[in-house]
């Protein structure tokens, strides 16, 4: 056969079966016909690589004629002889032998054809799902549909098929067909969600209460490779807590993982939730590791944005439950307690249900106004999720304008004729304020934060709770403690102030009227530049009935008891640094 009649061959071979002919006669032939096919395929438009001289002949004559058959209509799987990787599950697939694959042999998905170019396709952007499984002339045969354009197909089951996914499709479950496979590609679709937020590391512990998240969470941890410290918390609340406590002990061990068990006391009353909550992260912040991973999940989400629209949240609060927040991770954010409950169920995973679960207004919500909502749209958890992670960002590009505002005196305040500042970057500047005073912005609310942005008159305040308040100074708000009681001290602070003493002193704050040399203290403080706001917490030491303003006045005396103090403000949020200043009393 010259390389003439090769071309027309390979152009002739239209079936399956005669490209099969034609590629066990290539292979018996050397490799200047290979290169004749390699040549033709070129002229053809078609590109092989040099590797393709050693392919098997069949291979090599599909792939040669790959673009010159007419284009045709065709609703079947891509069928693939030659190694892949799932588009679903991730894994690896080897290429199948003598029959070729026309599914993944691991999750049993595929990929849906509209138009095929000769033997190869561009997808529909549809997955074929496997729905079902019978026996037809002694062979097993699944049933699949598109999901996105809901064509049915059946195809032949693969000897290497794995038989937990064929059984998970014939054994009765609670779980829907489309929830036990979309579970399968669940440890790769948290490897993935995991790599993108930058969630994991080595040093890695997970909290598990026991409950079904927590657990398929310190599952999945372990299937990627992780050995995670498992930490399980007994909080005294219900009797069963202490068994609770081992059964996640005994889990954790079956798998290898070391467990660490705590227990904390939460009284009976009200805020019980948010009170064990507390106590439960005092735990975790002893923890010598670098992350903490939580069973947080998609419905999660949704009932928190849910809980807090119904109570007037703003962007931040309908930002709902971040993916990441310090060295606090939530791996399974994008997943759904649904297809959490099937990958358990497919898995045996055993664990426990949290009869508190349908208790109270999150319980309601869930059990109540979710359902409903799922059923008025489709897709409705993963659109309220994405809404969440949307406003999470306009929320953090905000704050971070907003933290523009903030400076040593607090938030500076436009001048009389200027623009006045943007509500939703004053609601966040004092937001960030309290919480880098206070520690925290917990308990705070709308109405708080709007009453503060009214505060008009310098000299006005309002007050936070904890020991703090925000008061109007002039051109700034700040937020400050209230003013500290007399103390005798020798070392020590007294409010914001350091003070360092050779022996007790007393120190207190500025009385009404006080004066020294003429001129009231207050007085003073203005002209050294000390804000009406700041006045009364600067400090007043008195030695021996000797009084002393540090930094700006010291009583003059005929007699100097020899005592040496030192005093400094050291720089806070809202409060400018003072001193050091040393005197001899």
């Amino acid at each position: 056969m010259d390389r003439k009649e090769l071309r027309e061959r390979i152009q002739t071979a239209r079936t399956r079966g005669e490209q099969k002919r034609l590629g066990q006669w290539l292979d018996e032939q050397d490799d200047t016909v290979r290169k004749w096919v390699l040549e033709i395929a070129r002229e053809a438009g078609v590109s092989l690589p040099p590797e393709a001289l050693q392919w098997p002949g069949k291979k090599l004559i599909r792939r040669a004629r790959a673009r010159q058959d007419e284009a045709r209509e065709r609703k079947n799987p891509i069928r693939r002889d030659e190694a892949f990787e799932c588009a679903v599950c991730g894994i690896a697939v080897s290429p199948g032998g003598a029959r070729v694959r026309d599914h993944c042999p691991h999750c049993l998905h595929s990929l849906h054809v509209d138009r095929v170019p000769g033997d190869r396709a561009a997808g529909c952007g549809g997955h074929l799902v496997p729905m079902s499984v019978e026996t037809q002339s002694g062979e097993l045969v699944i049933g699949y549909h598109c999901d996105r354009c809901d064509h049915r197909h059946r195809c032949r089951a693969h000897p290497d098929d794995r038989k937990e996914v064929l059984i998970a499709l014939t054994s009765p479950h609670s779980h829907s067909v489309k929830d036990r496979m979309a579970s399968l590609a669940l440890p790769r679709r948290v490897r993935e969600f995991c790599d993108r937020q930058d969630l994991l590391s080595e040093s890695l512990s997970v909290a598990v209460s026991g409950g079904v998240d927590s657990m398929v969470l310190m599952h999945v941890l372990v299937e990627l490779g992780y050995r995670p410290l498992v930490v399980t918390i007994d909080h005294g609340i219900r009797a069963e807590s202490a068994d609770e406590v081992r059964f996640v002990r005994e889990e954790a061990e079956r798998l290898g993982l070391k467990c660490l068990t705590a227990q904390v006391t939460v009284n009976q009353g009200p805020n019980l939730s948010e009170r064990a909550r507390e106590a439960r992260y005092g735990v975790f912040e002893g923890l010598d590791v670098t992350k903490i991973a939580l069973g947080h999940h998609q419905d999660d989400q949704v009932e928190t944005v849910l809980d807090r629209l119904m109570r007037g949240a703003g962007a931040r609060g309908l930002a709902g439950i971040p993916p990441v927040r310090g060295r606090y991770v939530r791996p399974l954010m994008e997943e759904s307690r649904s297809s959490i409950e099937a990958w358990a169920t497919m898995r045996r995973i055993p664990f426990l249900e949290d009869p508190s679960n349908r208790k109270g207004t999150r319980g309601r919500i869930r059990h109540e106004i979710v359902p409903v909502m799922r059923d008025m749209r489709k897709g409705f958890s993963r659109a309220l999720a994405r809404s969440a992670d949307h406003l999470r960002e306009d929320d953090q590009w905000l704050t971070q304008q907003a933290m523009g505002l903030i400076g040593p005196n607090g938030i500076s305040l436009p001048q009389q004729g200027d623009e006045s500042i943007p509500a939703p970057l004053l609601r966040r500047a004092i937001l960030e304020l309290v919480r880098q005073v206070r520690g925290h912005s917990a308990g705070l609310s709308a109405t708080q934060i709007s009453q503060i942005g009214e505060l008009a008159r310098p000299g006005s305040w309002l007050e936070l709770g904890e020991g703090y308040r925000v008061v109007r100074d002039q051109g700034f708000l700040r937020v400050l403690p209230h003013p500290p009681i007399e103390l005798t001290l020798q070392q020590g602070t007294w409010g914001i102030w350091n003070i360092r003493a050779s022996a007790p002193v007393l120190v207190r704050g500025i009385r009404d009227g006080e004066s020294g040399g003429g001129t009231s203290f207050r007085e003073r403080l203005r002209e050294a530049g000390v804000g009406a706001a700041l006045r009364d917490l600067h400090p007043v030491v008195i030695v021996e009935g000797r009084r002393w303003l540090p930094g700006v006045w010291l009583e003059p005396a005929e007699q100097v008891s020899g005592v040496t103090v030192l005093c400094e403000c050291p720089p806070q949020a809202s409060i400018p640094p003072g001193g050091p200043f040393t005197s001899e009393l």
